[in-house]
């Protein structure tokens, strides 16, 4: 029930540039509290874009 609530209110913000900005920058925020609470949990994971030696281009 809760989903289907905040997919209404995604659905409704998304109308308008300033609610699409606010959904854009709560997106954000998630992801780097996901990632933070991730490598608090194991911290010998490496971010997954970092390559794995630091001279390395690809």
């Amino acid at each position: 029930m809760v989903n289907f609530l905040k997919l209404l209110l995604a659905r409704r913000m998304i109308r308008t540039p300033l609610g699409l900005a606010a959904l854009a920058a709560g997106w954000l925020l998630g992801r780097r509290r996901r990632q933070r609470r991730r490598q608090q949990a194991d911290p010998s994971r490496r971010p997954q874009n970092t390559p794995e030696h630091p001279t390395a281009l690809w």
